[in-house]
């Protein structure tokens, strides 16, 4: 904010608190808190298109802050456009999430950040549901975990069931990620895991991605899809596919080279 400083008070805090909000939000959707990634066009726009007001003022807020600084910020055609979808984490990320809660001392802590992880990479639960899930939501269909949250029953993926199990039986009272009020339990999430060496910085944003992606490429079907994560229509997945491996080709044929 330096280049603001013989600005009058009201407009550096006006300022402040757009840097604030973008720079919170950015930590919790998995983005680098460097200034020239945090102003880029792209990413200011993806930021003001989860506004539900003031989309132009915090807008205008953050193009002045990145002028100021020197960043180049390209007018983009689509105003408030959606954010391009953080990719899914690799299994290593997700078991160095895992590793980290475990490792904390503060037992409230350490089930809510375990609880998030495993039920946004095994169940796909987005964030708005987290806090709607209680050891009561975990139940079997046919030998199968699954979890009830929001109409839907989600079967938990392989790997991630034994250890909901566990969890939910330390905490069987109350939501999994403790009781708290709106964004609060992930914001405070986000804040916790920080950014440290060797821990990927926590989005549950990632998390339901890696939910999802994982049964694209397990090759779940479309109409069962959209029916466990709760998305409307099959344009919702599209962001998805560009994560999806193809599958390899089993042929005696092509690999003779015919």
């Amino acid at each position: 904010m330096a280049p603001f400083g013989s600005a009058d008070p009201k407009t550096v805090s006006r300022l402040m608190s757009a840097m604030t909000k973008l720079a919170v939000w950015a930590l919790r959707e998995g983005y680098d808190l460097d200034l020239e990634a945090l102003l880029d066009g792209a990413v200011i726009e993806a930021f003001a298109a989860t506004l539900t007001s003031s989309q132009a003022t915090w807008r205008s807020s953050l193009r002045s802050i990145a002028k100021a600084n020197q960043v180049e910020t390209e007018e983009t055609l689509s105003k408030f456009a959606r954010p391009v979808l953080q990719g899914p984490y690799e299994t290593t990320e997700v078991a160095a999430l895992i590793f980290f809660a475990r490792a904390l001392t503060n037992k409230n802590r350490a089930y809510a950040i375990e609880a998030a992880v495993l039920l946004g990479a095994g169940a796909g639960i987005a964030r708005g549901d987290l806090r709607l899930v209680t050891a009561a939501n975990l139940h079997d269909h046919v030998g199968a975990l699954h979890v009830a949250v929001a109409g839907r029953c989600v079967p938990v993926l392989p790997g991630y069931d034994n250890e909901l199990r566990a969890l939910a039986a330390k905490c069987p009272n109350g939501p999994l990620i403790g009781k708290v009020k709106g964004d609060e339990a992930t914001v405070n999430i986000t804040r916790w895991v920080g950014v440290r060496p060797g821990t990927p910085a926590f989005s549950t944003d990632r998390l339901r991605a890696t939910f999802i992606c994982t049964h694209l490429n397990m090759g779940t079907g479309t109409r069962e899809l959209l029916a466990i994560t709760g998305l409307n229509s099959i344009d919702a997945l599209d962001s998805y596919y560009r994560f999806v491996e193809p599958l390899a080709v089993e042929c005696d044929v092509v690999s003779r080279g015919n």
